[in-house]
């Protein structure tokens, strides 16, 4: 039997196969190199569009940067003027300097504010291909904390969009302001409270803790040559060498020494509760705290100014001399109290011992206690809310004024004399509703007491050394402001330094 092979069909069926095959893997590499193709596009138009949102947030940024030079400009033009005029007293210079600062600053800010928002001809940059950067939303200051400004920038590239948060650093002031000398002037006596008398003291102004726009970490500086430096930094140590330092501290709430070898610090500014362990010695020195301050040694303080926008809480205090204290609520000495040229601001005072002060001023806007006194001389003390004197020993004022607003003692022994004026000592109460046995006058020295039934033509009415007195006489006797007031203070006022991008950038955010 004969076979026939023909095989020519099946060479035609195994080459259609290999077509086939041959098409499908050139398919399927073409579709991957296209797929490839298009994500490396895709990647690439994602880098690109966030750099065109990054070149937002630098346009930006320098736009603000520039605004704020030339403010800077303009109040450095400004200041000058003022300072320079020979016919304005200090006090007109530096109301006229703040103002100048608050104007231009509201202007500063303004302008920020007023930043032209979305797709403007600048921030174009390919039209055909829908290249820009904009503003989201206008630039905004933080409610909380004023210095925090934050600016949104939104990149594109054609259908890809990247949107950048900025946060910078705003100038809270353009000038900063100093007390170099005086320690806040006298009232001119138009009142207090309706009473016709004056503060015996008006404290200085508070100045801005914060660090301004442009101020260098100290670390940078320890290579400084300069007399005076001002910088910002989170430690104390290693800063002696830098020549009468001004510095904004931004470390921890707790410092344990600043003593003698760090004898170059001249301001120190806090923007927080601030406690300090010791501080041997506080010679010509100036403290600011924007909270709460604690000193737990103070000895042979001299020359030097402790301001704090809360309570100040201090312990030991030794040998005090020319040191100035001011409170924006109250201030305590726990433990006693020696010190001479003292002058001392508070809403609320309590002192716990005082051993000796001499040649002093005392302002307590409100109610202050006094646990224990042996010897208080030649001092101006007013109180003018509630003095409250504790028995536990005889406290004597010589040739001392004191103005109180209401007396109370703390004792069980109404007939025993607490307090004693003696040298020409002049104690003032406003309010007579106390027991004047406990008080006792000698040495040409007097308690004068407010009646109210008393008229200004009737003749003072005396019990030994007591006098009860009308209210024009009360006022007249007992207005001690106009002889101790001190004098009215001078300021350092200084423009803040260019702005720097640096100084100037907190934080940058990618959304």
């Amino acid at each position: 039997m004969k076979i026939i092979r023909n095989e020519k069909g099946y060479t035609l069926i195994l080459t259609l196969i290999i077509i086939i095959v041959i098409v499908s893997l050139f398919s399927t590499f073409a579709f991957a190199a296209i797929t490839q193709q298009k994500q490396v596009e895709i990647t690439d138009d994602t880098y690109e569009v966030t750099a065109i949102a990054e070149m937002g947030v630098e346009y930006y940024r320098a736009e603000i940067i520039n605004l704020v030079e030339i403010y800077r400009q303009k109040t450095v033009v400004e200041v000058n003027a003022v300072e320079s005029d020979t016919k304005l007293t200090d006090t007109e210079k530096q109301t006229k300097i703040e103002k100048i600062n608050d104007n231009n600053l509201i202007e500063l800010r303004d302008e920020v504010q007023g930043i032209t928002l979305g797709q403007t001809e600048k921030t174009t940059l390919d039209p055909s291909a829908h290249k820009y950067f904009r503003l989201v939303t206008q630039p905004s200051f933080s409610v909380e904390n004023p210095k925090n400004l934050t600016i949104e920038v939104e990149g594109k590239l054609k259908e890809e969009v990247k949107i950048i948060s900025a946060k910078f650093y705003f100038p809270t002031n353009l000038v900063t302001s100093t007390p170099i000398t005086g320690d806040g002037g006298s009232d001119d006596g138009s009142g207090n409270g309706g009473n016709g008398i004056g503060k015996l003291i008006t404290p200085p102004i508070f100045p801005d803790t914060n660090y301004h726009l442009g101020t260098r970490k100290c670390s940078e500086l320890m290579s400084s040559n300069q007399t005076k430096n001002t910088c910002y930094s989170d430690t104390i140590n290693g800063l002696n060498k830098l020549k009468e330092l001004n510095l904004y501290y931004t470390g921890v709430s707790h410092i344990q020494n600043i003593n003698q070898n760090f004898e170059s610090l001249a301001n120190f500014y806090a923007n927080s509760n601030i406690t300090m362990e010791s501080l041997k010695p506080i010679n010509d020195r100036n403290y600011y705290i924007n909270g709460k301050a604690v000193f737990k040694e103070l000895d042979n303080a001299s020359n030097s100014l402790i301001y704090a926008s809360d309570d100040i809480e201090l312990f030991t205090t030794n040998n005090m001399k020319s040191l100035k204290i001011y409170s924006g609520n109250k201030v305590t000495f726990n433990r006693p109290l020696d010190g001479n040229n003292l002058t001392l601001y508070a809403k609320n005072a309590k002192f716990n011992n005082i051993n000796k002060l001499n040649h002093s001023t005392i302002q307590v806007n409100m109610d202050a206690e006094f646990t224990e006194i042996n010897t208080i001389s030649n001092s101006h003390i007013q109180i003018d809310g509630i003095a409250k004197f504790y028995a536990q020993n005889k406290g004597e004022f010589t040739n001392s004024k004191v103005l109180v607003n209401k007396l109370e003692f703390d004792t069980t022994k109404n007939n025993q004399d607490i307090i004693r004026l003696k040298e020409d000592s002049i104690f003032c109460v406003r309010n007579k509703d106390f027991n004047e046995k406990q008080v006792q006058v000698n040495d040409n020295s007097s308690l004068v007491i407010l009646d109210e039934t008393v008229t200004d033509t009737t003749e003072i009415k005396k019990l030994k050394h007591v006098e009860y007195v009308s209210k024009v006489n009360f006022d007249r006797i007992c207005n001690f402001g106009s002889n101790s007031s001190p004098s009215n203070p001078s300021y350092e006022n200084v423009v803040i330094p260019p702005p720097t991008i640096d100084g100037f950038t907190n934080e940058i955010i990618y959304k």
